[in-house]
């Protein structure tokens, strides 16, 4: 299911583009799309659907939220490895999903608008903070929106240790009693996507990770 977008940001009506474990059956228009919402009855059934979202540049910085009925942590973890922006075990409200969908919105749209440099150099990675864009060594790095706003809260803070409650609070929105594992899983598949880049980003071993400066 899609969040259907217009021209005001509250304006937002519900759409089903897909059904089950198949991909979407409709084009992803990101003009359009503001998030996917994709119920989910097997992680391994998940993979080749945010694979392709990812692989998409229109649509590498999707929101993605896996619904699903497996609340194990090993299932949470792979989803989260995978791409996911959110993952949501059943049983939930229908009023905790709208809030869960309403704060990945917010910080989608707070990440567009930050405020502070407008490009951000740490050694040879770059931050082009309007364009959502990430360089390394001149090359284009592709980043989900998670990925960008994560590596934006860590080099807007270069030099200066994040714990992983801190970054679970504004990365994600969590309370700070949330599985910290997310945190190492993101930084993990943020440092492998960054490669050369990757050493900018330094962990701080039982705390949290550190940006370094130029």
């Amino acid at each position: 299911m899609a969040r259907e977008s217009s021209n005001s940001p509250s304006d937002t009506q519900p759409r089903r583009i897909g059904d089950g474990p198949q991909p979407p059956r409709r084009p992803l228009l990101p003009g359009w799309i503001r998030l996917l919402l994709y119920p989910v009855f097997s992680v391994l059934l998940f993979l080749p659907v945010v694979r392709r979202l990812r692989r998409n540049p229109q649509t590498i910085r999707l929101p993605v939220i896996m619904l699903t009925a497996r609340n194990d942590e090993v299932d949470r973890v792979v989803g989260f490895e995978v791409g996911a922006d959110d993952y949501v075990p059943k049983p939930f409200s229908p009023r905790e999903l709208v809030l869960r969908v309403d704060a990945i919105l917010r910080r989608t749209t707070a990440s567009a608008e930050v405020g502070g440099p407008q490009v951000i150099a740490l050694g040879e990675l770059v931050i082009d903070v309007p364009a959502h864009r990430v360089e390394v060594q001149g090359r284009e790095i592709l980043l989900t929106a998670l990925e960008f706003r994560l590596l934006l809260d860590l080099a807007s803070r270069a030099g200066r240790v994040q714990s992983r409650d801190s970054l679970l609070e504004r990365v994600w929105g969590y309370s700070p009693n949330v599985e910290t594992r997310t945190v190492d899983t993101h930084v993990k598949r943020l440092r492998e996507k960054l490669g050369a880049g990757a050493d900018q980003i330094e962990t701080v071993r039982g705390v949290g990770y550190r940006a370094l400066k130029s």
